[in-house]
């Protein structure tokens, strides 16, 4: 299948065979490797068209294509911080192999984030080119000077499930105009979190999480789509294994 289209009624950029939504991730943390799945059913002088809201990737995507052999067609800009790039596959045998030693490396990756605070409890943690404020470990106040533990867990949890799904349903073409997540969780004996008992779980208790989503879609295809979300989450695998934790998907 050719493409073509006119971002904002301007010239229309060049035919392409297959698209890649680059979202925010930069060519070091894992596009050059979805870019490279797209790419390998491509044949030669077939156009891939990658679709990013990072900066870097403008750099970074033209001296990966020399690198590997491949042809830097172009970048157009596209709506809001979206820019559209497009590469065209080169005969080289580079690909298989790189591929490859890519995947392996993947297998080993791990995340790094560093935090440092005062005599207080609030601190601040950095991950990558990230800074953010963080709270007390547990926090009941309705104004606070940022959030708690347990809030940036939660609010991880939902990223992961909302962008997690508007990513995949991107990539199986479906249209999806808003997602919003709502998690709710309290503790199983908050009075042992807080030292007042001496006994008691201080795990998180049930999580009730439903997902909002805007979307034409029929619901078997929205429903695939979650499903295919939950089996992949890190986050949410992870804490299945100590609790129960449902996720409702609503169309709205």
């Amino acid at each position: 299948m050719e493409i073509r289209d006119a971002p904002g009624g301007g010239s229309p950029r060049p035919l392409y065979q297959a698209v890649v939504e680059g979202g925010d991730l930069d060519c070091g943390s894992g596009l050059l490797l979805i870019i490279r799945r797209a790419m390998a059913p491509l044949a030669p002088g077939q156009v891939l068209e990658i679709r990013s809201r990072e900066r870097s990737v403008a750099e970074d995507l033209p001296a990966w294509c020399r690198m590997v052999g491949h042809e830097w067609v172009g970048a157009w800009p596209g709506p809001g911080n979206t820019t559209y790039y497009q590469v065209r596959k080169g005969s080289g045998q580079k690909e298989p192999r790189a591929l490859r030693e890519d995947l392996e490396a993947l297998r080993g990756f791990r995340w790094a984030v560093r935090w440092s605070a005062g005599p207080d409890a609030a601190g601040t943690a950095f991950a990558r080119n990230h800074s953010w404020r963080t709270g007390a470990p547990l926090d009941f106040g309705p104004e606070t000077e940022a959030p708690s533990a347990v809030e940036f867990l939660l609010s991880a949890l939902a990223a992961e499930l909302g962008a997690g799904f508007l990513r995949e349903a991107a990539r199986r073409g479906l249209t999806v105009d808003v997602a919003e997540a709502r998690i709710t969780a309290g503790v199983e004996d908050l009075l042992r979190a807080l030292d007042l008992e001496p006994e008691g779980s201080p795990r998180l208790g049930p999580l009730e999480i439903t997902i909002y989503l805007s979307s034409p879609e029929p619901a078997p295809a929205i429903e695939a789509t979650a499903q295919s979300v939950e089996a992949r989450s890190p986050i949410l695998s992870t804490l299945r294994r100590s609790l129960s934790i449902p996720v409702r998907w609503q169309l709205v």
